[in-house]
């Protein structure tokens, strides 16, 4: 789906300012505001990628599939 790539691709920086603005609201400083809407547009960007793979109409298995590589990759022992 080359065309919803470029669309998502086109309006990141407003929309990582604009999700950046909403964490600044309770981070304790811009860095960490700017590095959690980081994470988010990655993690959005990546649920994506794994939904268009999958062919499915849901995306839900995609989130989970998503959130569950990214939280044991976080917290590996």
């Amino acid at each position: 789906y080359p065309a919803a790539r470029e669309a998502q691709l086109s309006r990141v920086a407003e929309v990582h300012d604009r999700i950046a603005d909403a964490f600044a609201q309770r981070s304790k400083d811009e860095l960490t505001a700017h590095v959690l809407a980081s994470l988010t547009l990655s993690a959005l960007s990546l649920t994506y990628r794994v939904w268009f793979s999958q062919g499915k109409k849901e995306i839900a298995s995609a989130v989970q599939k998503v959130f569950a590589e990214l939280s044991k990759s976080i917290c590996e022992d």
